[in-house]
């Protein structure tokens, strides 16, 4: 199965070439362009995803998603992160954002980068075991 995204006016598809991703993006004329992403691994891809959301928030950008959309869907993802830092015990969505929010208040801008090396250290450890 392949990903998309389709939105009102074309697409936007990941395509891996050897090692390099590009993101493929077509509009309704059937004009298309290509931006390399380079070497992506699936850490880099998580960290690209939480970035981009918490730049577009920062800068008052639309994401491609509806904004709360993508935003419940990060914070589900990192909520489960944040399970397997903590030696996978549960964490609800509800705690999850609480801690988030602790990190804004505590880091202001750097916030996202914060979090960000904070739950991909438990990634990280369950790559070593």
């Amino acid at each position: 199965m392949d990903t998309r995204i389709i939105g009102t006016d074309g697409e936007i598809r990941p395509e891996t070439r050897g090692e390099e991703t590009l993101l493929v993006i077509s509009d309704a004329r059937g004009s298309r362009r290509e931006i390399n992403l380079g070497k992506i691994s699936w850490i880099q891809s998580f960290a690209g995803e939480i970035r981009n959301m918490c730049n577009c928030i920062l800068n008052n950008i639309r994401p491609i998603c509806d904004e709360r959309v993508g935003a419940e869907t990060t914070a589900i993802v990192q909520a489960a992160y944040l399970s397997q830092k903590r030696g996978k015990k549960p964490v609800t969505l509800s705690e999850f954002k609480k801690y988030a929010l602790k990190i804004r208040e505590k880091e202001g801008n750097k916030a996202p980068e914060v979090l960000l090396r904070d739950l991909i250290k438990g990634v990280k450890v369950l790559q070593v075991a």
